[in-house]
């Protein structure tokens, strides 16, 4: 884990690392995809989600070797002297992306209330009748806690940890486009959503019930973010490149180092 705050700017998506915590600070803008079917159809700005970040057991060590954090942890380094942040990433929790009702007003949960809340999620999870999927069981790997700090949304900002209520542009924009799939569900591929036909899951990735994986690569001049699902990969040159015409599903990624933040 990384004890050196690390920022990690994709597109309109911001990832931010410290301590193995992982915030993502994204404009999520016009049909911004979240998760496998939630589009928003306004501009939301600044929607903060908390997500614990920690080392799946597959993780690679760094180039220099550094594989566990102690009191003589130092910041590991690339063989040309870039921070390391390579490796294999997993952020599977049972924290809900909003805040459930139930928790209205409360940020974080007592040991005693988050052990009551994780057995009955894992209870419910065991019921295949009560949540049905079109994969096996064993294929799911939705994660068995919460966050470190019990928290009780992803969404830490706005602080009712709720999705902000669509406009009365965009619920009217929304109807329209549902009303149209209505009428031409299949006319062609186009008429398919993204993630049904397996082309994009959206950016910012978040936990689901299964890939929950992120695998981050470095060289000199790029840092690539693949995620697991879909094997959607993100591209981020560090060379100062103009942002060219050609529009991209997660948007234009740029980068660079100030000091040891990528920013």
């Amino acid at each position: 884990m990384y004890r050196e705050a690390s920022i990690v700017v994709c597109g309109d998506v911001t990832h931010f690392w410290a301590d193995g915590i992982v915030c993502v600070i994204g404009a999520l803008r016009g049909c911004g995809v979240i998760g496998a079917s939630l589009r928003l159809l306004v501009r939301v700005s600044a929607v903060v989600l908390g997500l614990v970040l920690t080392a799946a057991s597959a993780m690679s060590q760094s180039a220099n070797g550094a594989a566990e954090v102690g009191s003589d942890w130092t910041l590991p380094r690339t063989a040309w002297g870039d921070p390391d942040m390579q490796g294999v990433w997993d952020y599977r929790t049972m924290t809900p992306l909003q805040r459930p009702r139930e928790f209205s007003g409360k940020t974080v949960l007592s040991d005693e209330e988050a052990a009551a809340y994780t057995a009955r999620r894992l209870a419910e999870a065991a019921d295949y009748d009560r949540s049905p999927s079109v994969h096996a069981k064993w294929w799911l790997d939705p994660g068995t806690s919460l966050t470190e700090d019990k928290r009780t949304s992803l969404i830490v900002d706005p602080p009712d940890g709720r999705i902000p209520s669509l406009t009365a542009a965009a619920k009217r924009r929304n109807a329209a486009r549902g009303e149209y799939r209505r009428a031409h569900p299949s006319d062609g591929a186009d008429n398919r959503g993204l993630s049904e036909r397996c082309i994009s899951f959206g950016t910012p990735r978040l936990p689901g019930g299964y890939n929950n994986n992120y695998h981050i690569l470095q060289t000199p001049n790029y840092v690539v973010i693949v995620s697991e699902m879909v094997h959607d990969t993100r591209v981020v040159p560090l060379d100062g490149r103009s942002f060219p015409d050609i529009a991209q599903w997660h948007g234009e990624a740029r980068g660079s180092w100030e000091g040891d933040t990528l920013v």
